[in-house]
């Protein structure tokens, strides 16, 4: 049964981006979210989700989605982006939360959706994406080692990415807002370097890049096209195995229709697969690591999806699980863990109470007849005499002291930052309206069989 956490979000369109569920090392449920009143909150369960806190105040005037991630040690980093183009870096560091202002020159423009990753080796990566009023895009990339308490930025041109004008009617009139996320996902391999898919509008349609960092020249490739697909590409996620092959699942709508498609990379990038089509609802794909391989898991049409991903083959298990009449959005989240003998999925998704959302919090059980061990984090793996010590990280701010102070200049079109997710939404359903000539891509699908879900 699902438990209100009393969590108070903005909309069900926007609550796939703004709220992040982590299970720390100790078994604690850390649930971050942005409140409509623009404030980045916190809340915690020590007794697996039947219980919430009072939510914290971590950061106000949040612009737009956020990240987080839990490095090896436990410290949980958070990046997100506040007003007058504040980057803004958060740690929690077991008993105090930090918070660091990242520098931006502000001439190279105005950030969007930054995303956080810590390695293998507790180096913290922040990827993010800058535009500048002239509509040129770039990307931006700090690497963070706490242990010798510095900070280093990367940077490449982006010379595929443009942007949407849309009229948003508002209370004050029509404004023209632009949009072209620069959203997706971010891993590291074994050796340190960085792999990014991010995800620009190409003048038709949003596609996906790949791009990649390589840590001991401290330089990036050029971004390479993964899809040139005649609808738009969906957020993107990414698994980098412990063989060093990148696995990626996105979702497409075309037609009102949607298709969950898969990607490996194992030395080059393979022939893309699809695992469901023709689906009329498809959200929150995840990718988790088990006993027989990878899977891919997400939610269609009320039902929890489980496919096995043996090289893009494999069957493919539609689990049941009862939606509420009034849920429309559910995340499933890739922290799971075990219970007796039971593997524990946990989910959270938003139902309209009065006037307001709420973020509700349920669990479901593999069944048994599917091997899986339970997920933890990737960078959790690691062998003993490569793990940081918690003595190696300073107190306070891990930045020096002339890196922590940034001059907030308004940018010329500030009425133009938008809130990011809404113009999500409203993008892609502009873009649905009109279809362009193109020949259809030819890509194997997987077949599939339904088998019933045990709550």
């Amino acid at each position: 049964m699902d438990v209100s956490t009393d969590y108070i979000v903005s909309s069900q369109n926007s609550f796939l981006l703004n709220h992040h569920l982590i299970r720390d090392v100790n078994g604690k449920l850390w649930l971050f979210y942005l409140a409509p009143d623009g404030y980045l909150k916190c809340g915690t369960s020590e007794n697996e989700g039947k219980n919430w806190t009072n939510p914290t105040e971590l950061a106000n005037e949040v612009a737009g989605p956020f990240t987080v991630v839990e490095d090896q040690n436990g410290y949980i980093h958070l990046c997100t982006i506040r007003k007058f183009n504040k980057l803004t870096y958060m740690r929690w560091n077991g008993s105090n939360w930090s918070i660091d202002i990242l520098p931006i020159d502000n001439r190279r423009g105005q950030p969007f959706f930054p995303m956080v990753h810590a390695n293998r080796w507790g180096i913290i990566h922040v990827v993010c994406g800058l535009r500048k009023n002239s509509g040129e895009w770039s990307v931006i990339h700090y690497r963070i080692n706490p242990r010798e308490n510095l900070l280093d930025k990367t940077n490449f041109e982006v010379p595929c990415a443009s942007d949407i004008v849309l009229n948003i009617n508002t209370k004050k009139g029509n404004l023209e807002k632009y949009v072209s996320f620069l959203c997706g996902a971010i891993d590291s391999d074994a050796q340190g370097n960085l792999h990014l898919i991010h995800r620009y509008f190409d003048g038709r349609y949003f596609q996906l890049y790949y791009n990649f960092f390589n840590s001991d020249d401290n330089q990036w490739g050029t971004p390479v096209p993964l899809t040139d697909a005649d609808c738009n590409c969906s957020i993107p996620t990414m698994f980098i195995d412990p063989q060093d092959n990148i696995h990626l699942l996105w979702s497409t709508l075309k037609a009102n229709k949607f298709r969950l498609n898969y990607r490996q990379k194992s030395g080059d990038w393979r022939q893309q697969v699809i695992l469901s089509e023709n689906s009329v609802a498809m959200e929150s794909p995840v990718l988790l690591p088990g006993e027989e391989g990878l899977a891919a898991w997400w939610h269609e049409s009320g039902k929890i999806f489980f496919h096995p991903l043996n090289n893009g083959s494999g069957m493919t298990s539609a689990h049941h699980w009862t939606c509420p009449e009034d849920t429309r959005i559910i995340k499933i989240n890739s922290y799971t863990w075990q219970t007796g003998t039971k593997v524990v999925i946990p989910l959270t998704l938003a139902r309209k109470e009065n006037d307001y959302y709420l973020i509700y919090f349920d669990t479901a059980f593999l069944p048994d007849e599917i091997s899986y061990n339970s997920y933890t984090h990737q960078n959790s793996h690691q062998n003993s005499d490569e793990v940081l010590d918690a003595d190696t990280f300073p107190e306070g701010g891990i930045l020096p002291e002339n890196q922590q102070e940034q001059t907030s200049e308004e940018p010329d079109d500030l009425m133009n930052y938008p809130n990011q997710n809404a113009e999500k939404d409203e993008a892609d359903m502009k873009l649905d309206l009109y279809e362009t000539e193109k020949v259809e891509l030819t890509v194997p699908v997987a077949d599939s069989r339904i088998i019933t879900w045990k709550m």
